[in-house]
């Protein structure tokens, strides 16, 4: 995947949580919560081309394998506290 093209995806910081309302529904993800009694390992972020520019995107990980994606609009994130 695509990175360093947007400010999201340049930010070095540990995604610990992703939160993204569509709609009137919420989509919310934790690293270390479990989907489908499947534990999620990872949250990153990433860049997709769109129209005439790069889109932040999402990319929730169970393991290797991307469960889900959705472009970052609209996506509340919270990054592991740095010590």
């Amino acid at each position: 995947m695509e990175t360093g093209r947007t400010e999201l995806s340049k930010d070095t910081r540990k995604i610990v949580s992703v939160e993204k309302g569509i709609g009137e529904d919420i989509l919310y993800f934790k690293v270390g919560g479990y989907h489908n009694k499947n534990i999620i390992t990872s949250i990153c972020a990433y860049d997709e081309f769109g129209q005439n520019a790069y889109i932040p995107w999402i990319a929730i990980y169970i393991g290797e394998q991307i469960v889900f994606r959705f472009d970052a609009v609209n996506c509340i994130i919270c990054y592991e506290i740095e010590e």
